[in-house]
C-alpha cells in the first residue's frame, strides 16, 4: 500500500512538472542593421505605439548586441544575435547594439508570431535582458496579447551599470503569464520601447534566450452555456447562446435541431430560431488542447393561441380560454375592448389578437362582415334611413322623399321575391319616420324593403337575424 502511493505521488511530480514548449533565441547570422526577422516560430513585426520622430530608434534583430548568459557583461558580436533598440540617425549610430539616439522620440513594440499555449496551464515567461535610459521616460516594458487586444503585464527593473562603457549586465527574468494563457492558442509576447526627448543612459533595452514554460496537459473544458431571454419561450422569439465553459475553450460546435440555423462554431451564437413548437436538445462540445466536453439543455418553444370566433348576428365570440389581454381588430386598426366578445358595427374583416397564460400571443382567423353599415338611398330629394341594420325584424325608416310627397307605401320582401309586408306610410313635410314590425315567424335572412312615392321607386336591404 504504501509503495502505490509513493509511486502515484512521483507520477503526479512528474505529470505536472512545468516544460519548456516555446523558445526564441534570435540567432539569424546578422551582425548588424537587420530590421526584420523571422525565426523557426514566424515572423516577428514591429507596430507603433505612439508618437516616432523622424530616424526614431528602432528594433534590431542582430549580434551587434550580443547574447550572454545572466551574470555577464554586454559585449559586442560573438555570434549570437540578440533583439534590441538601436540608433538608426545619424547613420554613423546605426545599430550600434543596444545604443540608443536619446534625442529622437520612439514607441514602438516588438511583438511575437502567435504561440500557441493549448494543452498548457499556469505557464511563464523568461528572458534574458539589459536595461537602462531614464526611469519610465526612457523605458521597455513586457507585453501579452491573449487572442482579442494587447495589455502590459510588467516593467522590469533596470539592470546594474557596473560594467561600464555603456554596457548592461545581462539578468535573467521570469514573470507568469496571465490566466486566459491557459490553453490559449492565440499568445502572443511583446516588448515595448519608449523614449522621449529628454535624455538618456545607454544601454536601451536587448532581450534573448525568451524561453515560454507550462504544465503539459492542463486541464479539458467544463462544457456549459446560458440562454436568453429563457430557456422556455414563444414560437417566433429567437435565442441567443452565451458560452460559459471553464477551462479557456479554444473552440465551440453548437447544434440546434429544429432550429436555424441548426448549427454554429462560434462562442456565443444568437439569433437561432425554432421554426416549430416542442422540446428540444441544444448540444455543446468545448474543446483545448487538454480535451473535450459536452453538455446539452433542453429549450422548450411553446405554441401560439389560437382562438377560435363564432358569430352571431354581428356579435362575435373568441372562444378557446380564457385569455388576458384581447385586443379585436378591425383589418389593421384596434377596435373594442378586452372582452371575449365584440360586437361590428361596420362592415370589415374582424380578428382578436389574444394572450395565454403562457404569455405567447396569437391571433384568431378572420370573419368578413359585408352588410353592416347603415343603409340608405340617396338622390337630390331623398335621403331616406334603415336602422339598425341588421335586425330583429323591428326597424325604423326614417328620411325625407321630397317636400311636395305626403304619401307613401311600403313592401317588403324576401330574397325570392315574395311580399311578406305591405302597408302606407304618411309623409308629413316630405319627411318619413315610420317604425316597422315584420312577423315574427319570419325566417332569418336577408329582405328588401321597397318605397314607392308616386311614380317613384326605390329599395333598400337589410337582413333580419
Amino acid at each position: 500500500m504504501k509503495y502505490t502511493l509513493l509511486l502515484s505521488l512521483l507520477l503526479t511530480a512528474f505529470v505536472s512538472k512545468s516544460q519548456t514548449f516555446w523558445t526564441e533565441n534570435f540567432n539569424n547570422g546578422c551582425t548588424s542593421l537587420c530590421l526584420s526577422y523571422t525565426g523557426p516560430n514566424g515572423m516577428w513585426t514591429f507596430t507603433s505605439t505612439g508618437t516616432n520622430a523622424t530616424g526614431a530608434n528602432a528594433w534590431y534583430v542582430s549580434c551587434a548586441e550580443n547574447g550572454e548568459p545572466a551574470g555577464t557583461c554586454g559585449a559586442t558580436c560573438a555570434g549570437s544575435a540578440t533583439l534590441h533598440i538601436g540608433a538608426t540617425a545619424p547613420s554613423i549610430l546605426a545599430d550600434l547594439g543596444a545604443a540608443y539616439n536619446a534625442a529622437k522620440e520612439t514607441n514602438m513594440r516588438a511583438e511575437s508570431p502567435t504561440i500557441s499555449c493549448a494543452g498548457k496551464t499556469n505557464i511563464n515567461l523568461a528572458f534574458n535582458y539589459i536595461e537602462d535610459g531614464e526611469g519610465t521616460l526612457d523605458n521597455a516594458t513586457v507585453w501579452y496579447y491573449d487572442g482579442s487586444i494587447w495589455a502590459q503585464i510588467s516593467d522590469p527593473a533596470k539592470t546594474a551599470t557596473t560594467c561600464g562603457n555603456g554596457q548592461g549586465l545581462w539578468t535573467a527574468y521570469t514573470i507568469a503569464l496571465p490566466a486566459s494563457a491557459n490553453n490559449n492558442p492565440n499568445v502572443k509576447i511583446g516588448f515595448n520601447w519608449t523614449n522621449n526627448t529628454s535624455g538618456g543612459t545607454d544601454p536601451s533595452f536587448a532581450v534573448d534566450s525568451i524561453a515560454i514554460s507550462g504544465t503539459a496537459g492542463g486541464n479539458a473544458p467544463v462544457a456549459a452555456f446560458t440562454v436568453g431571454p429563457n430557456d422556455t419561450v414563444c414560437l417566433g422569439q429567437c435565442l441567443t447562446f452565451t458560452d460559459a465553459s471553464t477551462n479557456t475553450p479554444t473552440s465551440w460546435a453548437w447544434t440546434f435541431p429544429g432550429a436555424t440555423p441548426a448549427s454554429s462554431a462560434i462562442q456565443n451564437p444568437a439569433f437561432i430560431c425554432y421554426t416549430a413548437a416542442g422540446t428540444y436538445t441544444v448540444t455543446l462540445t468545448a474543446t483545448n488542447g487538454a480535451g473535450s466536453d459536452t453538455e446539452t439543455h433542453k429549450i422548450v418553444i411553446r405554441s401560439l393561441p389560437h382562438p377560435h370566433l363564432t358569430a352571431a348576428g354581428h356579435t362575435f365570440t373568441c372562444g378557446g380560454g380564457p385569455f388576458s389581454p384581447y385586443q379585436w381588430h378591425n383589418g389593421a386598426a384596434p377596435v373594442g375592448t378586452n372582452s371575449a366578445t365584440y360586437t361590428a358595427t361596420s362592415n370589415g374583416i374582424y380578428y382578436v389578437t389574444v394572450t395565454d397564460a403562457n404569455g405567447c400571443t396569437g391571433n384568431s382567423d378572420s370573419i368578413t362582415v359585408t352588410d353592416l353599415a347603415v343603409q340608405n338611398v340617396n338622390s337630390s330629394e331623398l335621403n331616406l334611413n334603415l336602422y339598425p341594420n341588421p335586425n330583429s325584424g323591428t326597424f325604423t325608416l326614417k328620411g325625407t322623399i321630397g317636400l311636395y310627397e305626403n304619401t307613401a307605401w311600403i313592401e317588403v320582401t324576401d330574397v325570392t321575391g315574395r311580399v311578406v309586408m305591405k302597408d302606407n306610410v304618411q309623409v308629413q313635410g316630405g319627411i318619413i319616420d315610420k317604425q316597422i314590425i315584420l312577423d315574427k315567424g319570419l325566417a332569418k335572412g336577408m329582405y328588401m324593403l321597397k318605397l314607392g312615392t308616386g311614380s317613384n321607386r326605390y329599395t333598400v336591404a337589410f337582413r333580419k337575424d
